[in-house]
């Protein structure tokens, strides 16, 4: 599994990568390698406070379990407006190392 992404910002290592190409010296697109074969189906809820809605939150999540931690990319569901006031999003998250017993999101 690799997946090609465009115009977002993967965190490695500490180093900022970018892939969109105005920002930084002509890069098209990054690959994003699989950490494992585990598919994780994360749910979110966003409050019902007012202004507590956004599309544009940037989350990534990092997932401890009973044998280790994985950290996911920047959670998002294409072409779908997420986070809106009151609603719960999910999202599948493919590639991921096997964590075991959820103890720590």
């Amino acid at each position: 599994y690799q997946r090609r992404v465009r115009g977002i910002n993967a965190e490695y290592g500490g180093v900022i990568l970018n892939g969109d190409p105005r920002r930084h010296s002509g890069v098209a697109s990054l690959q994003m390698c699989k950490q494992g074969e585990e598919h994780y189906y994360i749910t979110t809820r966003t409050s019902t406070e007012s202004r507590s809605q956004t599309n544009k939150i940037h989350l990534r999540m990092r997932l401890t379990g009973a044998l280790g931690t994985t950290t996911t990319g920047i959670i998002n569901n294409e072409g779908r407006n997420d986070f809106k006031r009151g609603e719960d999003d999910t999202f599948v998250v493919p590639g991921m190392k096997m964590v075991g017993k959820i103890r720590c999101i």
